[in-house]
């Protein structure tokens, strides 16, 4: 069963399409809430749902890590099934939108988590109805059929058509109290998302209008959300963050995103920063492309074009100059291009762990074939 989404944005009817939510659940049967601990409540969401959840029977669950790992997960579950729920609610950013997919999938399985990880298997299922609300404009989460666990220091992306939420809110309000490194970590995220989703081997022509729109979002907004955030600023990253969600949905990310998740596990560096520090390099890689290591069966003029009309959406007329103007915009909203140095850790012990832990899937959907040389010359750039 493909689930259909049901997509309300802004305030205006917000509470109308949230009672129509809560209403394909009997009144008495409880709901499962699974919330960031600070950001329900900073984020304007708590106060709002106390209306909405008023005389309502429901559990909150906020005992969960960013970046979700196994243990979270599990208990999560327990939660859930003491909790009897019919219905789920997430709100918070890509952490708790992961964690509650994975929730209502597993729930729905009745399967524990680790048994799934070493069987691999997809189970065509009916899970709950799920409600996303995303307080970050960044992951895009509540638009994909897939969530991100990490097991023993591993990203393990889990996937199934039933994953994917039923229903979504967007709300820029609830993104306004991100402080700058936050809106920069997830507002780069999106662009990162959309960059690598338009050159992707799996990308679509539906696919890469998604990605398109949500580039030129984060060109007209990103900056500004960050230095001088207005309502305007944050409406247009929230709407680039749902559409870069609904084009790596189809298509799936690549190297620069295959190579952040060790820097995120080993080091706690914020999973948009992560994905910043290569990002430049790999566009200059996949400008390179050539008949002998062209990875994507459409061809080197495929790739090509692709990377011609990329840099016409960065406003830039050359890869090399792409790859800069990525660096400036880095440097701008305050994302170092020299994180790790600045925190003590040795560059070199950190691009041995990343080149020798990246993530094969989204590699293999990158235009350009990345041998050991290449994903060396790639990680170079961390420093």
């Amino acid at each position: 069963m493909t689930i259909i989404q049901h997509v309300h944005r802004g305030k205006e009817d917000a509470d109308v399409f949230l009672l129509n939510f809560i209403s394909l659940i009997d009144s008495d049967d409880p709901i499962f809430i699974i919330a960031g601990n600070n950001s329900y409540a900073l984020s304007g969401a708590a106060s709002f749902f106390s209306t909405i959840l008023d005389r309502k029977r429901y559990v909150r669950f906020s005992e969960f890590t960013v970046n979700p790992k196994i243990h979270d997960l599990k208990a999560a579950l327990c939660a859930f099934k003491n909790s009897n729920a019919k219905l789920i609610i997430s709100i918070g950013g890509g952490s708790a939108i992961d964690l509650a997919k994975l929730v209502n999938y597993f729930a729905a399985m009745k399967v524990e988590p680790e048994n799934y990880m070493k069987d691999k298997e997809i189970f065509n299922l009916s899970t709950l109805p799920l409600l996303a609300i995303p307080t970050t404009a960044g992951t895009g989460s509540e638009a994909t059929h897939f969530a991100t666990l990490y097991v023993d220091s591993k990203k393990v992306s889990i996937s199934n058509r039933q994953i994917l939420p039923s229903h979504v809110w967007l709300n820029f309000e609830f993104t306004v109290s991100l402080s700058p490194y936050q809106t920069a970590c997830t507002g780069f995220d999106v662009l990162a998302q959309s960059i690598e989703s338009y050159w992707a081997i799996s990308s679509t022509h539906q696919s890469r209008l998604y990605s398109e729109r949500a580039i030129q979002l984060c060109m007209e907004h990103l900056e500004g959300a960050v230095l001088a955030p207005t309502l305007e600023n944050r409406a247009g990253m929230l709407e680039a963050a749902h559409l870069s969600g609904k084009a790596i949905n189809i298509s799936k990310t690549t190297a620069a995103h295959a190579l952040s998740y060790a820097l995120t596990a080993h080091y706690g560096l914020a999973h948009g920063h992560a994905v910043a520090l290569t990002l430049p390099a790999v566009i200059e890689v996949n400008s390179a492309t050539n008949d002998a290591d062209v990875n994507d069966p459409r061809g080197v003029a495929h790739v090509n074009t692709i990377m011609k009309n990329l840099c016409h959406l960065l406003k830039v007329d050359s890869p090399t100059k792409a790859s800069q103007q990525i660096k400036a915009l880095m440097d701008r909203i305050g994302l170092s291009d020299s994180w790790l140095s600045e925190h003590g850790f040795d560059k070199f012990t950190a691009r041995d762990i990343v080149a020798g832990e990246c993530d094969s899937e989204r590699v293999a959907n990158n235009p350009r074939r990345l041998n050991t040389r290449l994903i060396r010359e790639i990680v170079a750039s961390i420093r």
